[in-house]
């Protein structure tokens, strides 16, 4: 079954993973760029980034063009 908003997996996964870095919260995300996506959404506009160059995919790029 397709269940789009109750994970009871994805949010066990959360809860022992926030338990393990001593967290409130933690989040799962099904891929990498997701993940990324989801992490440069929190930066305010002008604010700053500090990543390797390597960094996963064309994120590097990305970032430094914008």
């Amino acid at each position: 079954m397709y269940v789009r908003h109750a994970k009871p997996n994805t949010e066990k996964l959360e809860e022992k993973l926030a338990g393990l870095e001593h967290g409130k919260f933690a989040f799962a995300f099904n891929s990498g760029i997701t993940a990324i996506s989801a992490a440069l959404m929190t930066v305010p506009p002008g604010g700053y980034i500090i990543m390797p160059c390597d960094m996963y995919g064309g994120t590097y790029p990305l970032v430094k063009r914008h």
